[in-house]
């Protein structure tokens, strides 16, 4: 449903999407580098600590000739050339992949959970579903285990599929309350059918297929009557279809 890319790929690809500082808005939203003294996001191992940019926590947190440079965490973000040793996290200094997965992995999901609207993360994830998404930047490297520079789409493409992940489960939330919603002590199967598809015409055309992917991936419940429950609705949706 949704995939990194490389930029050779990603520039042949007219369908893909160019998520890098050049890309046109709010596509450039998504870069590392985008930049605002509204932003804050708490840096990685320091207590206290926040930055206007990804990428000045990045490069901020290189540890080069023996320094690191906190500095850039309120100015627009820059990189920062010489041998780097590692990155600063707290008193430890991580190597290269730790610090994707401890510093770079969390500052990013922290911008874009916080500061990218709703509506506009509902909009791609509505345009996977419909056709799947790639995502392309400006580097080549999309292998998280390679050292070479590491285009950041793939975390993105991470954060989107834990965003649909998250999207889902709170469509199956709304389904079960409806199938505990009762104060009854005897009810029908029927009754929280009835309840669920009332749920479901109230919905958007996302959150409908959010549902539909739910109940289609063979939801696990330890109670048969509340798999049944899933099973009816499931059947009765399809055949409202």
């Amino acid at each position: 449903m949704f995939r990194a890319i490389t930029n050779e790929e990603g520039i042949k690809n007219e369908d893909a999407i160019d998520v890098s500082s050049y890309a046109p808005d709010p596509y450039n939203l998504f870069s590392p580098f985008t930049y605002s003294q509204t932003i804050c996001i708490p840096v990685p191992g320091q207590k206290y600590i926040a930055a206007h940019s990804v990428e000045s926590i990045w490069q901020g947190l290189k540890i080069i000739d023996e320094h690191t440079d906190f500095s850039l965490f309120v100015k627009k973000p820059k990189k920062r050339a010489g041998f780097v040793k590692g990155h600063q996290y707290g008193d430890e200094i991580l190597g290269i992949f730790e610090a994707r997965e401890r510093i770079y992995r969390p500052s990013y999901f922290y911008y874009i959970e916080n500061y990218i609207s709703e509506t506009f993360k509902d909009t791609l994830l509505k345009r996977a579903l419909e056709n799947g998404v790639s995502f392309y930047d400006t580097e080549d490297n999309i292998n998280i285990n390679s050292d070479e520079p590491l285009a950041h789409s793939v975390f993105l493409k991470d954060f989107f599929e834990g965003y649909y992940a998250h999207r889902k489960s709170v469509m199956q939330n709304n389904l079960d309350l409806k199938y505990f919603s009762s104060d009854l002590e005897f009810e029908t199967l029927a009754d929280p059918v009835s309840r669920a598809v009332e749920l479901y015409e109230r919905s958007s055309s996302l959150d409908k297929r959010l549902l539909i992917d739910f109940l289609t991936q063979d939801p696990k419940s330890n109670d048969d009557f509340h798999k049944r429950y899933y099973q009816r609705v499931l059947e009765t949706l399809t055949n409202r279809e």
